[in-house]
């Protein structure tokens, strides 16, 4: 499920109630004098999630931005209140735990197998960087050290190359990971 941008759906002022205010101020530690200007610029930036029920099976939009939720009224761009999600219900928080650790296995599986294989790759120029280098000790010619030398280049261009590669996999990994951080 792809959530939407919200932005061409506050083109007027957003009403924020007295109740709204007095939650950000209590759950949010907004300061008051700010709290009103700081919830209209936090709905802007908000994802609409879905229309939702509350505890009365009053109809609401749900909008959340940053780990904040925001119910505005069903027919007008009024924020009716604020509140900060911890928690998730506990079969939603469990299938995003099984598919987040899901895909971490896979970046990790990913990270042992690239790992592999620079280590296999720079094995094999390693065997080619020392034949160039034996090449060199054998013969007088310099046409042949230029040649080799010329090889051993391109081999410690080749490493530095599977290095990147390898250091952009871990980085991806550990993006990955740390993004975790937000559902545990």
């Amino acid at each position: 499920m792809k959530f939407t941008k919200v932005y061409a759906d506050f083109a007027g002022n957003i009403r924020v109630t007295v109740h709204a205010i007095d939650e950000a101020v209590k759950d949010l530690r907004y300061p008051r004098q700010l709290a009103e200007q700081k919830i209209r610029e936090d709905v802007r930036r908000a994802k609409f999630i879905a229309n939702v029920l509350d505890k009365d099976d009053k109809p609401g939009r749900l909008f959340a931005y940053r780990g904040v939720a925001y119910i505005l009224a069903p027919d007008e761009d009024a924020v009716v209140t604020v509140y900060p999600r911890h928690r998730s219900p506990y079969e939603l928080y469990t299938k995003v735990e099984t598919l987040v650790a899901a895909e971490l296995r896979k970046l990790e599986r990913k990270e042992r197998a690239a790992e592999r294989q620079a280590r296999v790759e720079k094995a094999r120029l390693a065997v080619a960087a020392a034949e160039c280098r034996l090449k060199m000790e054998i013969t007088p010619s310099a046409k042949v050290r230029r040649a080799n030398t010329a090889k051993l280049a391109e081999i410690d261009a080749k490493v530095a190359e599977i290095d990147r590669g390898l250091a952009a996999v871990k980085r991806d990994k550990s993006t990955f990971a740390k993004g975790v951080a937000m559902y545990v």
